[in-house]
């Protein structure tokens, strides 16, 4: 299974994958406009269940002259379900 973002030019996006347990498996954490991307595999020979969760965050400038910092937004949590 892969997990893709593709964000515009002025967006940054990370991604975290987990399994059933809540264990991460992968994550891309790349920077503003590119593109993240995690690829996971099911080696057992059972159904696996994989979380994809996606933070995006937001330059803001603060009132202490050029500082900018990060500003997580949001999680969205996607379920991916991989069997026969």
């Amino acid at each position: 299974m892969t997990a893709t973002m593709t964000p515009n030019a002025s967006s940054d996006y990370d991604l975290y994958v987990y399994n059933s347990s809540g264990r991460q498996l992968g994550s891309s954490v790349k920077g503003t406009g590119l593109v993240d991307s995690v690829s996971v595999t099911n080696s057992g020979s059972a159904a696996a269940t994989f979380y994809v969760e996606t933070e995006v965050f937001r330059l803001e400038s603060a009132n202490f002259g050029q500082l900018l910092f990060g500003k997580k937004l949001t999680d969205v949590i996607v379920c991916f379900y991989i069997g026969d």
